[in-house]
């Protein structure tokens, strides 16, 4: 069997939208039919992103940098520096996986 190449999809603003559209992907039969979808972000805000969504969030593969774990409350459609900070931290991590073709 072929292993299939991992994809790291950044969750992006925990407080916007990112969260579902990134789960919804993550969660789609034909995106893992074609690659292994890592979520990188957050796990908090994925697991309320999959209860938005009615995905089952032990079926997602997370990756929370450090730097990107949030322990406030996060406030939809609020901006908030931290939960910018943790954004940032996310996608540079996404793009340190990728570079390090993990």
């Amino acid at each position: 069997m072929i292993a299939l190449p991992v994809i790291a999809i950044p969750i992006g603003d925990a407080a916007g939208i990112g969260p579902e559209i990134a789960v919804k992907a993550a969660a789609d039969a034909r995106v893992r039919a074609r690659c292994r979808p890592v979520l990188v972000g957050d796990a908090g805000a994925v697991g309320r992103a999959a209860a938005l969504c009615g995905v089952d969030p032990a079926g997602l593969e997370i990756v929370t940098p450090a730097d990107a774990a949030l322990t406030g409350d996060v406030r939809p459609g609020v901006a908030d520096g931290a939960v910018g900070r943790a954004t940032l931290a996310a996608a540079r991590a996404a793009v340190e996986m990728a570079m390090a073709g993990k």
